[in-house]
């Protein structure tokens, strides 16, 4: 029999150092995993942060690149930035109040240049304010751009205006803050339409909800002139006016043969004119219908077209067989009234 020595071909005892050295690593790796975060694959991505807007519109005005400066944006969505020192908003859409160029057509998804726009730069306007939304852009304009045609006034009562012109006989007028600001920018809140009343006569309503007027002398493609009627808000309002007419004539109605007045026509007359209705009770103490309607005939019958000085009037003075048609001229203070045609036939009755 042979007998083996202790620790002669002993593999088992050398192997077992090794194993416990391995698995100690094996422990000290897996620990090492479990401190790493684990990422949750059913969340989704963090969102993408918003790019921040290119330098020069961080440190040029806001309409250097076209927007709209202004006191606030008329949404949040339209704020781009708060230029430094302004005080303003920088808008991607005009400013609340009245404007001149709010855009009629347009993709906002879409460049200006993709849509075959053109891109007006600050002293230059879109003919018939044809202005188009854009991405890129707030003075997008179907047509070619066209110089700015300007011209500035001194309204009493309102002070120096700036009149622009649109297209033909199309104005609208700067004033307040935009006359401080220049002008330059399309866009301002201190602007408004005006609408006109005839013979180059033009008039605009301010916020205040008071009026003024200016006449167009002079208008071509590159020029326009104007100047304030009676040097600031007409002398007299059209009522005023009516009323005086009204009072010194007393036009009769009946045009020929008196006939009946149905309470039906007195109804659909006085229904739709309810302020004059109001006005014609209390200044001359009207009660019925009877007597109210023929006053209210006599002041709707009344023609009037602003002038520089007052207004043109024209009216008839209709009686049961004779009807004569009066055209003057109305100016003051002091109160001038000018008859320029007087004439009188005779009508059945």
């Amino acid at each position: 029999m042979t007998f083996r020595k202790r620790g002669q071909g002993g593999g088992m005892g050398m192997m077992l150092p090794i194993l416990m050295m391995l698995l100690f690593v094996a422990l000290a790796m897996c620990k090492k995993d479990e401190q790493k975060p684990q990422q949750d694959i059913t969340q989704p991505p963090p969102p993408p942060q918003p790019s921040s807007l290119p330098d020069n519109r961080l440190s040029n005005a806001c309409t250097d690149d076209g927007f709209f400066s202004c006191s606030t944006c008329p949404t949040a969505e339209s704020t781009v930035e708060l230029p430094a020192g302004t005080g303003n908003m920088c808008c991607t859409i005009p400013c609340e109040g009245g404007l001149p160029n709010e855009p009629r057509e347009g993709n906002v998804t879409q460049t200006c240049a993709f849509q075959k726009g053109f891109n007006c730069k600050e002293n230059e306007n879109c003919p018939d304010k044809q202005w188009v939304a854009a991405n890129d852009t707030a003075r997008c304009c179907k047509g070619e751009c066209k110089a700015r045609v300007q011209t500035e006034i001194t309204i009493e009562g309102l002070g120096k205006v700036v009149i622009e012109r649109f297209g033909a006989g199309k104005f609208g007028v700067y004033y307040g803050q935009s006359i401080s600001l220049g002008n330059i920018n399309i866009g301002k809140a201190s602007y408004a339409e005006a609408v006109s009343k005839g013979n180059n006569v033009y008039e605009f309503e301010i916020t205040d909800k008071r009026k003024f007027t200016f006449v167009i002398t002079k208008e071509t493609e590159t020029e326009i002139k104007a100047d304030p009627i009676g040097n600031g808000p007409l002398r007299f309002s059209e009522l005023e006016t009516r009323t005086y007419l009204v009072d010194k004539y007393n036009p009769g109605t009946s045009f020929g043969l008196p006939r009946v007045i149905v309470q039906s026509e007195r109804d659909a007359l006085l229904h739709v004119n309810p302020d004059l209705v109001t006005y014609v009770k209390g200044k001359y103490n009207l009660v019925s219908d009877t007597d109210i309607y023929p006053k209210v005939m006599q002041f709707l019958a009344i023609h009037l077209t602003p002038t520089r000085e007052g207004y043109d009037y024209a009216f008839s003075d209709s009686r049961t067989c004779t009807i004569t048609s009066y055209e003057g001229k109305l100016m003051g203070p002091p109160v001038t009234d000018t008859v320029t045609k007087r004439e009188q036939r005779t009508v059945p009755c």
